[in-house]
């Protein structure tokens, strides 16, 4: 083993485009999915014809639902619904994807003309207000009515927020 194996570790075992391809197609399911192969392809910046075969070579790992690709395994596992949050203009959830429309459906407003997603919270799988910080705290501009449980799980997160320093 040489000084420099020491410092930065084994080698990494060099793969063949496929198996390249697949590997990144899990890492990006890992915390995007379901997932098109063109949302693969926007958030890698790759091609779609690249993405799918990333997706095709998975084939005994990923299924293939309404929604998009998924892998097998977290079919399995139970999920709970997604706490309600507060998240910024580049938030993974509302650019990790070719669409926001799972998300955000038809509420245009949310993203501006230039791309930038507004300050929004999400709650129970969609984006269901605009936020913003005033001298009062947070405000929301809801986008649906809400239950009361989203309203104080909000002012929960809102209280977090707004105790974190802002640089």
């Amino acid at each position: 083993m040489t000084g420099n194996d020491r410092w930065l570790g084994v080698r990494a075992t060099t793969l063949n485009r496929d198996e390249a391809l697949a590997r990144l197609a899990l890492r990006y399911l890992d915390g995007h999915e379901p997932a098109a192969p063109q949302d693969l392809a926007r958030w890698a910046s790759i091609t779609v014809s690249d993405a799918r075969p990333g997706l095709d070579y998975l084939r005994d790992e990923v299924e293939s639902t309404e929604g998009g690709f998924v892998r097998t395994a977290s079919k399995s596992q139970p999920r709970g619904s997604l706490p309600s949050r507060l998240l910024g203009p580049f938030d993974p959830l509302l650019l990790g994807w070719a669409s926001r429309e799972l998300w955000v459906g038809d509420r245009r407003s949310v993203v501006t003309t230039n791309g930038i997603s507004r300050l929004v919270m999400f709650s129970d799988g969609s984006v269901k207000a605009i936020w913003r910080f005033t001298t009062k705290g947070v405000e929301l501009d809801l986008l649906e009515d809400i239950g009361p449980e989203v309203i104080d799980a909000t002012a929960s997160e809102a209280s977090d927020e707004y105790r974190r320093p802002h640089r």
